[in-house]
């Protein structure tokens, strides 16, 4: 005998895991509670009492209102408010029930009920002629005359959710079972009715024959393909949108046989699993755990199982060909269209009937009127430029609709927790809600505006639990040596300290002159953008301006990369012109800049795996993108990033699965300069990506100098 609530069998019916369930018990989960869900199981405990109490006046439902708030509000998962918000709800509640009141007794229904929480239970068969078992509660059933009224309480869905049909599924099976259970009113007239305890609202609905007909085909269908087989559920962290049994809803031990080349980890079935229930899921783990084969195999589970026809992949430039080819290697007779080209060429690509289509962000934006706005599956891999709401790109990006939706993003909150709001509000609204509710909730700001702290930290990791999966690497990734990071602080050389000290005094004087405004210390100008950058490039040798000085930095990277060799290194940097700069003194080493194609790339990274005499690959941001490098295992920063995700990208590339050494990795520093307040900078970044794991922290100040202003520039030379 299979068990089903009444209450999930609309929703049951959309799940698409519905067929690997063989049955469902009715659960109650201990997850915090809404204080709004308190509200309305107090307005449903105050009338039940009120009308077993048999005292039907104004004064005896008025005086249980506060017993039963009290009572429903005081459990122990139910989220905790304000002294003062608590007040507010209980007020809030008089009214509603005194016009409840006076609309009972205008109707003749403060009578003793014939029933009250009267529990059902009702027979059906299933598609294979398994006997199901239908079991729920009905609120009151009240006899007026030879007439019954079946009444079902709403405290929170609006009307037009429930006048549209008048065969509403869920009192249609009240009526049925209504007039199962008391085989003698079969033939009594009755009406089943919908009260809102909401002012004025009220729904009849008088079930007739047909229509009892018409809903037990509905309730046997949505009951045909629960299967005979024995299901063992296992417990899932993450809430399902089709139905409340979230511990029962890891339904899916995901068989890979004909769906990609290779298997996967356990953790990745997990999380496959997870991202085909839930249809739109924030992927957010670590940088070399897979989150691209997972979304590979997802696209192409679907493509098999569920018949979807298209996908869409958008991804940053560096990673359209990185896409292509991993599809290509994990699926046999891969179905993709690469969009590249100039206009002429792309127009034929999108009208290629392919399952997989990849473009970059910069494509989908100058090509809107173009790209196709439905689809069957979106992929959005590592969406900076989308966590900004208001950028052309973003609007294009929302106008996209598919019924399953993916985001890749190792780092979703980069800068500020708006980000990851933004990203999952694409995702699913109703996670977060608005935008200014979320702000006023999760974010502090000081008279000026600007933010000071994050608050209620834990509340928000709680909301976006059902859309996020969050695998850190070294938690899945068991036999990896864990990565060894070092941070070594270079003194400058008199020369050098003392071209850095005369700069450091013309962009004091420039700042302290020239910017007495306000609004322009919010933003940095032309002038210090590039006096600044001087700075950073005097840290790393004065030849970047043209004086031939030598440089402390280089000398310490010559002397590391020495005491490495013969083992190969990576090291990274911003600026092309300093790579020519370090090669010139590194023998046999490799560069990689803008300058290379992406041909001229794999021809070098090849090189570098392959050659016993060139073991230094020197590189630009440009290959921290979709390059895989594990056969390397240091890692030389010879310059730090501003942002913390752009530092993880770096050190992605060669700590991910495949990896079989111990990744050390080094980033070099300029004691007593700017580059010390960028680690700080990178640090605090850090901590804000660390708000989606598992820590108690529930506030985080955010410190004068988290990003390049006018304003923290001189902040930056106040400390010199």
């Amino acid at each position: 005998m299979k068990t089903i609530s009444y209450s999930s069998i609309k929703s049951f019916q959309e799940c698409p895991l519905r067929y690997k369930l063989t049955y469902i018990n009715k659960v109650k989960t201990e997850n915090k509670s809404s204080i709004y869900g308190a509200l309305g199981s107090a307005f449903h405990l105050c009338i039940q009492k009120f009308y077993n109490n048999g005292i039907y006046t104004r004064e005896a439902l008025l005086g249980l209102w506060a017993e039963c708030f009290k009572i429903e509000t005081s459990k122990y998962y139910v989220e905790k408010i304000s002294v003062s918000e608590k007040d507010r709800l209980l007020k809030q509640g008089y009214p509603i029930l005194q016009k409840f009141f006076s609309y009972q007794d205008k109707h003749n229904l403060l009578v003793k009920p014939l029933a009250t929480e009267l529990e059902f239970n009702l027979n059906c068969k299933s598609k294979n002629n398994d006997n199901v078992l239908l079991v729920g509660k009905i609120d009151n059933i009240f006899k007026i005359g030879d007439e019954f009224e079946i009444v079902d309480y709403k405290s929170t869905a609006s009307k037009q959710e429930w006048s549209k049909n008048k065969v509403d599924l869920q009192l249609v099976i009240y009526y049925i079972a209504f007039t199962l259970i008391k085989k003698q009113y079969k033939n009594a007239k009755c009406k089943v009715c919908l009260h809102f305890l909401r002012p004025g609202i009220k729904n009849y609905f008088n079930i007739s024959k047909q229509d009892k007909i018409k809903a037990l085909r509905v309730i046997h269908n949505h009951l045909k393909d629960v299967r005979t087989s024995d299901f063992k559920p296992n417990p899932n962290p993450y809430s399902c949108k089709f139905c409340q049994y979230m511990h029962l809803c890891e339904a899916k031990n995901i068989n890979e046989k004909g769906i990609i080349k290779g298997k996967l980890f356990s953790y990745q079935k997990a999380d496959v699993a997870t991202m085909i229930k839930n249809k739109a899921m924030l992927n957010a783990s670590d940088i070399g755990t897979g989150k691209t084969i997972e979304a590979i195999f997802t696209g192409e589970y679907l493509k098999k199982k569920e018949n979807i026809k298209r996908a869409l992949v958008l991804t940053p430039n560096a990673m359209r060909f990185q896409w292509s080819d991993e599809i290509h290697r994990f699926v046999k007779d891969a179905d993709t269209t690469l969009i590249n080209g100039d206009k002429t060429k792309r127009k034929l690509l999108y009208g290629q009937k392919t399952f997989w289509t990849i473009m970059s962000y910069s494509t989908l934006r100058i090509d809107e009127d173009i790209v196709e706005k439905n689809w069957d599956l979106i992929i959005l891999d590592d969406p900076s430029i989308f966590k900004n709401w208001k950028t052309k790109t973003s609007k294009v990006i929302q106008k996209l609709k598919a019924p399953y939706k993916y985001i890749l993003y190792a780092t979703p909150i980069e800068n500020n927790i708006m980000e990851i709001y933004n990203l999952i509000r694409w995702l699913n609204f109703f996670v977060l809600g608005k935008r200014s509710s979320f702000d006023n909730r999760y974010i502090e700001r000081n008279y000026f505006n600007a933010i000071e702290r994050y608050k209620n930290i834990q509340e928000f990791k709680d909301k976006i639990k059902r859309i996020l999966i969050r695998r850190r690497f070294e938690d899945v990734i068991k036999d990896l040596p864990q990565t060894i990071i070092k941070n070594i602080y270079v003194d400058f050389l008199p020369e050098q300290e003392k071209l850095y000290n005369a700069m450091v005094e013309k962009l004091r004087e420039y700042l302290e002159k020239e910017l007495s405004s306000g609004k322009k210390d919010k933003i940095i100008d032309a002038e210090t953008l590039a006096k600044f950058t001087y700075l950073r490039e005097v840290c790393q040798s004065p030849k970047l301006i043209g004086v031939e000085s030598p440089s402390s930095k280089l000398e310490e990277l010559k002397r590391i990369v020495q005491n490495i060799s013969p083992q190969k290194v990576v090291i990274f940097l911003e600026m092309a012109q300093m790579a020519e700069i370090i090669q010139t003194h590194i023998k046999n080493s490799i560069t990689i800049t803008g300058k290379d194609d992406a041909n001229q790339k794999r021809n070098k990274i090849e090189k570098f795996r392959t050659s016993k005499d060139h073991n230094v690959l020197i590189a630009t941001n440009v290959l921290t993108y979709g390059v895989n490098l594990q056969f390397a295992h240091h890692i030389i920063n010879f310059d730090l990033p501003f942002t913390f995700s752009a530092l993880s990208q770096r050190i992605g590339r060669e700590r991910r699965i495949g990896q079989k050494y111990q990744v050390v990795v080094i980033n070099l520093i300029m004691q007593h300069s700017i580059e010390e307040r960028i680690v700080d900078i990178i640090n605090y970044k850090k901590q804000l990506t660390q708000i989606i794991d598992d820590n108690e922290t529930d506030t985080i100040d955010i410190p004068k100098a988290n990003g390049i202003t006018n304003k923290t520039v001189r902040d930056f030379l106040k400390d010199k």
